[in-house]
C-alpha cells in the first residue's frame, strides 16, 4: 500500500434526515481534527439527497442508496435483487476502506455493514457465523441502552462522536447578526409527538401580538401543506394575515436551512428542522412531546431551550397507545409565547426569571431544559431549578459512571433534593443494587473456576459445562432483578451485549473476557450504590438539621 494513501472512513446511516444530519455534525467535528482522513457517507437517497449543501462539505463522496435500485419492478426476480446489492458493494468496495462504522443500528445496515470490506468495522454487523457482532464498547452501548432503555444521559451527536473517536465536544459558538422574523415547523411525524393545530393558532397569536417587528415564517414539507394551512389561514390570524408567510411545501431543505439560519428564532417540535438550527447556531425552542427523548435529541448547540412534559409516562413507547395525550396539556402556549419574548428581548433566562416572570401555573407539570457542554458533551440543565425525578437521578448517575468507565473521565454533580416519594423509592433501588453486585461476584466466581479448569492438563469438560451454565443462569437472575427495578436496566443490559461481544479466540480467553465484564459490572453497580447511599444519607442529615 502507498504511504501517501489516506485513511479512508466510510459511514453507514440508513435513518431519517435528523439522524444524517447529526451523523453530520459528528463527521465534521472528526474531519476537523483530522484533515486527512477520506469520509465516505452510504446512506438513504431520499433522507440524505437533499442535504448535499451540507455532506459535501465533509464527505469526500457520498453513495445513496434506493429500494428502487434493487427491486425496479413488480416484476423484479430475487435474482436482480442480489445481482444489484453486489454490484453496490462491489462498487463500494473499490474505495479500500480502511474503516468501516455503521451508525444506524438496524437490521438492513448490519448485513450490508457485512458485506463491506475494511480492516476494522464498528458499530453493528454480522460476523462470519452471521451473527450480531459489535466490537467496540460505544456501540455496545447504544445497542443496549439507546435501543432499549430511557435512561441514556448522552446527545446522540456526542454518541457519534465517540464512536468514531473525535476528541472535542464543545461546539465553537460564533455570533452573527439576524434579521427580525421568527420561524416555527409546527408539524412532527407522528401524532404522539404534535401539539396540535389550535396550540399552534394560540402561539402564533400571543407572538405575533406581542412582537409587533416579527414576521412569522411556517416551515414543512408538503405532507404538511392541509396543517398549515389550517394554522395560516385560522380565524384567529387575520389581522396579522400580512405578517404571516407559510411557504410549507414551497422550499428544499436547503432554502429551509437559509431561511432559519437568518432568523431570530425558531420554534418547533423534536424535528430535522431543528436539527438545521443546530447547524446555524439559531436560537430554538423545542417542545419535546409524546416519544421524544429531550436527552438524546435536543439540537446540538448552545442556544436552545426544550420544554419536556414532568410526567412518570414521559417519554413514552412507540407501541404504547395513548387517546389522551395528556404530555400536551403540560406545556401551555402562555409559557412558551413569554419565553418567544424573552428571547427576542434579550432576557436573562435564570432561576430569578421563572419566579418573577412566570406564573407557576404555567410550569407546574413542564421542565425547561438548556444544554450545558462539558467534556463529555451535552448536559440538559434545567434552568427552573424544579425537584428532580428518580429516573432524572438515574440519569445523573449513568452520566457519571459510563463517563468513567468509558474515557476515565470524573464528573461532579451537586447532590440533588428529593420529595419523600422520591427518596423512599431511591431507597429501594439499594436492594436491587446489591442483588446484581452478587450475582456479578458469582459470574466471577464461575469465570475463574472455567478458567483453571480449562488450564489444566487434563480439564473436566463436564466441570467446565456446569459452570458455564450457571453463568448463563447469573444473566437469568439479572433479567429478572432488573424486571423489579427497571431503572438499574442499562446496567444489566451492556455487560449482557459486553460479554456476548467477548473477544478471544478459545474458551480461556473468552471467559477471561467475561471475567473482566463482571468484574467491571460490579464495581459500576457498587458505585451506583454508594450514590444512591449518600444521597439518602445527605436527606436525613437535612432534616435533622431541620428538627433542632
Amino acid at each position: 500500500m502507498s504511504k501517501d494513501k489516506r485513511t479512508a472512513i466510510g459511514i453507514i446511516q440508513l435513518t431519517r434526515i435528523g439522524d444524517v444530519i447529526q451523523t453530520y455534525q459528528a463527521a465534521k467535528q472528526l474531519k476537523s481534527e483530522n484533515p486527512d482522513i477520506e469520509l465516505t457517507l452510504i446512506a438513504r437517497k431520499e433522507f440524505a439527497a437533499g442535504l448535499g449543501f451540507l455532506l459535501g462539505e465533509v464527505f469526500s463522496h457520498i453513495i445513496f442508496i434506493e429500494i428502487q435500485d434493487f427491486i425496479s419492478s413488480p416484476a423484479a426476480t430475487l435474482s436482480e435483487a442480489k445481482s444489484a446489492i453486489r454490484d453496490l458493494v462491489s462498487d463500494i468496495n473499490k474505495l479500500d476502506l480502511d474503516v468501516l462504522v455503521n451508525l444506524s443500528f438496524s437490521k438492513s445496515s448490519e448485513y450490508l455493514a457485512s458485506m463491506i470490506t475494511a480492516k476494522h468495522k464498528l458499530g453493528l454487523t454480522r460476523n462470519s457465523q452471521n451473527q450480531i457482532s459489535i466490537e467496540d464498547s460505544w456501540s455496545q452501548y447504544v445497542f443496549s441502552t439507546v435501543m432499549n432503555s430511557e435512561s441514556n444521559p448522552f446527545n446522540l451527536v456526542d454518541l457519534f462522536k465517540n464512536i468514531l473517536g473525535a476528541k472535542k465536544f464543545s461546539p465553537v459558538y460564533s455570533e452573527k447578526s439576524r434579521n427580525d422574523y421568527i420561524v416555527i415547523h409546527p408539524f412532527a411525524s407522528s401524532k404522539k409527538k404534535h401539539w396540535g393545530a389550535n396550540k399552534w393558532i394560540d402561539l402564533c397569536y400571543k407572538i405575533l401580538k406581542e412582537n409587533p417587528q416579527q414576521q412569522l415564517y411556517i416551515v414543512g414539507s408538503k405532507a404538511d401543506q392541509f396543517n398549515a394551512n389550517t394554522i395560516a389561514e385560522s380565524p384567529a390570524l387575520r389581522d396579522f394575515s400580512e405578517r404571516i408567510d407559510n411557504v410549507v411545501g414551497k422550499t428544499s431543505i436547503e432554502e429551509t436551512y437559509n431561511l432559519v439560519s437568518d432568523a431570530k428564532l425558531l420554534v418547533c417540535h423534536d424535528s430535522m428542522v431543528s436539527h438545521l438550527a443546530a447547524v446555524s447556531q439559531t436560537p430554538t425552542i423545542v417542545l419535546s412531546l409524546g416519544t421524544v427523548r429531550p436527552s438524546e435529541t435536543t439540537p446540538y448547540h448552545e442556544n436552545v431551550l426544550n420544554l419536556a412534559p414532568k410526567r412518570k409516562c414521559f417519554p413514552c413507547k412507540v407501541q404504547e397507545k395513548c387517546e389522551l395525550l395528556p404530555c400536551h396539556k403540560d406545556i401551555s402556549h402562555q409559557l412558551v409565547s413569554r419565553l418567544v419574548r424573552a428571547i427576542i428581548d434579550q432576557e436573562k433566562l435564570d432561576a430569578k426569571f421563572f419566579k418573577e416572570e412566570v406564573s407557576p401555573f404555567y410550569l407546574q407539570n413542564v421542565g425547561i431544559f438548556a444544554p450545558h457542554f462539558t467534556e463529555m458533551g451535552m448536559d440538559l440543565i434545567d434552568i427552573t431549578q424544579s425537584s428532580q425525578t428518580v429516573q432524572d437521578v438515574f440519569k445523573t448517575f449513568y452520566k457519571i459512571v459510563w463517563s468513567f468507565y468509558f474515557k476515565e473521565h470524573e464528573l461532579n454533580y451537586a447532590i440533588p433534593e428529593l420529595s419523600k416519594e422520591s427518596l423512599a423509592t431511591l431507597s429501594e433501588y439499594s436492594k436491587g443494587c446489591s442483588y446484581i453486585y452478587e450475582l456479578y461476584g458469582f459470574g466471577m466466581k464461575y469465570s475463574n473456576a472455567v478458567i483453571d479448569e480449562a488450564k489444566k492438563a487434563q480439564p473436566s469438560i463436564k466441570l467446565i459445562q456446569e459452570n458455564i451454565s450457571k453463568m448463563g443462569e447469573i444473566d437469568q437472575l439479572c433479567t429478572v432483578t432488573k424486571k423489579t427495578f427497571p431503572l438499574l436496566t442499562p446496567i444489566v443490559d451492556f455487560f449482557f451485549v459486553n460479554k456476548a461481544n467477548a473477544r478471544g479466540k478459545n474458551i480461556v480467553e473468552i471467559t477471561q473476557s467475561n471475567l473482566i465484564s463482571f468484574y467491571d459490572g460490579q464495581n459500576m453497580i457498587k458505585v451506583i450504590y454508594d450514590l444512591i447511599d449518600s444521597i439518602t444519607k445527605d436527606a436525613l442529615s437535612r432534616e435533622q438539621i431541620k428538627e433542632v
